[in-house]
């Protein structure tokens, strides 16, 4: 028997791409225009009742079409999609979760594309049919259509997530049933197969167990309002967060919050897109707080150990804590993560035109760290991440206050081995810094105690760290305290607010002016790279980079 086969798809190959790793390819959408929304790239086969196969192309149900990106062996980066036959004169590309990239239009080439066919096309040579888009575009992303259900339960489908032994079936109003969360037959994983919506509601968060994994298949949770586990043990990935934007909580029993988890403890977080956030937090004066810790980020608290990869915040996202006590004890704030003592990667809000607001007015003694990220990354890493954050602790005061445009603070603490590290980020906004309770004599036993603030366009303060291949385009400042003594002292830096051992400085680049001579006063040291800390000489010869007047480092003499 001599069996033929041939492809159904056409396949189109797109060379010249940018720096992305994935793309995703659509029609884009005209007013008054008849076209798809998006492209068909899935397949089914009917049974006819004549007892043939039917073959149709229909849109795939995550309603878009990704491709890797891949090098060539010429060195061009690319882009392949298999698609259904048809005109593909006009297309967008854009990057991942939908953030604008180019609009492809008028290729007379691309207007019949045949199955069983391949295609292949350079941007380099055609410049005269691309336009570079921004978001503007595109509308305003509809929120996903949740389907009627009729007895959707929160606590129920959390549960369920957690216990990872079956189905979530839901009734629809119609009186349908629908799965929405799928036990996978195999793994100890979840899939969500439909669109929910929390609606701002109460419930009972629930621990994620280890070796199970939550996949969001693309798929959102609507007007999420307080954080959906206690402590994430397992795997959450590919899940839209849209979080309930006018939830004030104050704070009581709780020292962690995210949206997602208070706790990570060995947790692996991946490809989550959090849209829209902004919460207010109260730390109560109560005799509790007394000595205790706070977390508060967007997406989690406290990563104690574990991940997080291919975070996209979308829509401005906005974390302020406050509080009413104004004793002893520590806070960090962070745009996302509060503290992390994991690893951060890919994450992003610039593609989104989206802002990350952090502002700390938290008074009182001890600690405050206030970053756009994180509020303090120990013994962490953070690789390859873009945002554009506006951190603002110029309403908070402690005995140690550290805030910057990434972290508050990057430090190892464990025999100084310098493994915690930034590592080429990119961060434009602005940083203000926070205010220090006076220097002498403790509060406690423990005799004179040194109060210390320091702020930088990425990183308040390094200890026993790295930090390398920044970019900074933050705006820098702090107030001006006057009648500071000898314990007493602020550093603020164009990219780095001070360091104490630091392991490795090298190629960050401060490209905001940054007049270092505007804090030539009693008790504070600026430089226009870096406050407190390093030698001019060799952070110079290291490639780190600085625009402003004033001292590249305020502290070498």
């Amino acid at each position: 028997m001599h069996l033929r086969f041939e492809h159904l798809c056409t396949r189109l190959t797109v060379e010249d791409v940018g720096d992305e790793e994935e793309y995703w390819l659509r029609f884009r959408y005209l007013p008054g225009v008849e076209n798809p929304r998006f492209v068909k790239n899935a397949c089914q086969l009917t049974l006819n009742d004549d007892k043939t196969l039917q073959f149709d192309f229909v849109t795939e149900q995550s309603g878009k079409v990704s491709s890797q990106v891949f090098v060539k062996g010429d060195g061009k980066r690319a882009v392949t999609f298999h698609l259904a036959p048809g005109d593909y004169s006009r297309f967008s590309l854009t990057r991942r979760n939908n953030y604008a990239y180019i609009t492809i239009s008028n290729v007379d080439a691309l207007r019949e594309l045949e199955a069983n066919k391949a295609y292949s096309i350079s941007l380099a040579n055609l410049q005269g049919n691309i336009t570079p888009d921004d978001d503007a575009w595109i509308d305003e992303p509809d929120l996903p259509e949740v389907p009627q259900y009729d007895d959707f339960d929160i606590n129920a489908f959390l549960r369920a997530i957690r216990d990872c032994k079956k189905d979530y079936i839901c009734k629809l109003k119609d009186g349908d049933s629908v799965v929405v969360l799928k036990k996978d037959d195999w793994r100890n994983e979840m899939l969500l197969m439909q669109d929910v919506d929390f609606e701002g509601a109460d419930f009972t968060a629930v621990d994620l167990p280890n070796m199970v994994t939550f996949d969001g298949g693309g798929h959102s949770i609507l007007n999420v309002a307080y954080p959906m586990f206690n402590t994430l043990y397992g795997t959450v990935t590919q899940l839209n967060i849209y979080a309930n934007r006018k939830k004030i909580e104050v704070w009581e029993n709780n020292t962690e919050w995210g949206m997602l988890a208070r706790i990570s403890d060995k947790g692996t977080i991946s490809n989550i897109r959090l849209e829209g956030m902004s919460v207010e937090f109260t730390i109560p004066n109560v005799l509790t707080t007394q000595g205790k810790t706070y977390n508060i980020g967007a997406l989690v608290g406290w990563v104690k150990s574990g991940s997080l990869s291919e975070i996209t915040l979308a829509g401005d996202v906005s974390v302020i804590v406050d509080s009413e006590y104004t004793g002893d004890y520590i806070v960090f704030a962070g745009g996302v993560v509060g503290q992390c003592s994991g690893s951060m990667e890919h994450i992003d809000n610039l593609g989104s035109h989206s802002t990350i607001h952090v502002t700390n007015k938290c008074r009182g003694y001890s600690s405050r760290y206030t970053g756009g990220l994180a509020g303090a990354f120990n013994e962490a890493i953070m690789d390859h991440c873009n945002v554009n954050t506006i951190v603002d602790a110029g309403e908070s005061s402690g005995t140690w206050n550290y805030a910057g445009g990434i972290a508050g603070a990057v430090r190892t603490t464990s025999g100084g081995s310098g493994s915690a590290a930034i590592v080429d980020v990119t961060v434009t906004g602005s940083v203000k810094g926070g205010n220090i309770v006076p220097g002498g004599e403790s509060t406690s036993e423990s005799g004179t105690t040194t109060t210390h603030s320091s702020t930088g366009g990425i990183v308040g303060h390094v200890q026993n760290a790295s930090v390398t291949g920044g970019i900074v385009l933050s705006k820098v400042s702090v107030g001006k305290q006057e009648g500071l003594n000898e314990y007493s002292h602020y550093t603020v830096g164009g990219v780095i607010g001070s360091m104490t051992n630091a392991a490795n400085i090298r190629k960050n680049e401060g490209c905001i002016f940054f007049n270092a001579n505007d804090y030539i006063l009693t008790g504070y040291t600026a430089g226009t790279f870096c406050g407190g800390g390093g030698s001019t000489t060799e952070l110079q010869a290291e490639g780190n980079t600085a625009v402003g007047m004033g001292k590249f480092v305020g502290s070498d003499r």
